[in-house]
């Protein structure tokens, strides 16, 4: 049989059982990366002698490199780094924090893209009605940004939730590799990676489904729609 049903029937539910692991590789780095990501911006915006140009070399050198060598680089290097056996490290662990690294770099340039665009005349005029910096940076120019970085952050996000099936290749078991294993005893991998790429588009439909609610009431909350 070419496809065979009964496999998927029994496959389904071992791949589902993977799901959180998938999730979590995509929910924390955009959540450090976030972070780190706004504070790099704001670093490489204002030009703070000497962490300007480590940050740019940190951006440079994570988004001049391939997710796939960063995770095998993470994966070797770190346990030495530290003075223990590979092993020692978690796989997710070693995932996590390449994974995080990644998200750093590219969403540092969406936010400080978002950041220039915005018009910092309007920065002068806060200051000039007695607002401190960090209170016109949350209440005027943030809001804005945000506004302007949502398509670029979103598609980013959507792209890492693809972009987490890579950290199968140091062992780590999400749905990929689950779908592997399951796929190994009948060689069933047609059946086993269809059921893996109808998980990805399900959960790439629902991601941009709740982006454009999320961005359509933030335009609509700034006054843009």
């Amino acid at each position: 049989m070419l496809f065979d049903l009964a496999f998927v029937e029994r496959a389904i539910p071992l791949i589902l059982g993977a799901i959180p692991i998938t999730l979590l590789l995509t929910i924390m780095p955009m959540i450090v990366g976030t972070i780190l990501g706004f504070l790099i911006a704001l670093t490489r915006n204002n030009r703070i002698p000497v962490l300007d140009p480590l940050a740019s070399l940190f951006v440079s050198f994570i988004r001049g490199t391939p997710i796939f060598v960063l995770l095998f680089l993470f994966y070797y290097a770190l346990p030495r780094v530290l003075g223990v056996g590979i092993k020692t490290i978690p796989a997710l662990a070693t995932g996590l924090l390449t994974l995080s690294f990644v998200c750093t770099g590219y969403l540092s340039e969406i936010i400080r893209g978002a950041l220039k665009s915005v018009d910092m005349y309007q920065m002068e005029a806060a200051r000039s009605i007695g607002m401190t910096s960090v209170t016109a940076y949350r209440r005027i120019i943030l809001p804005q940004a945000i506004v302007v970085a949502m398509p670029n952050y979103f598609n980013f996000t959507a792209n890492m939730l693809k972009n987490s099936s890579l950290v199968f290749g140091i062992g780590v078991i999400d749905i990929m590799a689950v779908a592997k294993v399951a796929a190994e005893g009948g060689y069933r991998y047609i059946e086993s990676y269809t059921i893996v790429a109808v998980l990805y588009v399900l959960f790439s439909l629902l991601f941009s489904a709740a982006f454009r609610y999320v961005e359509y009431v933030s335009r609509r909350r700034m006054g843009a729609l």
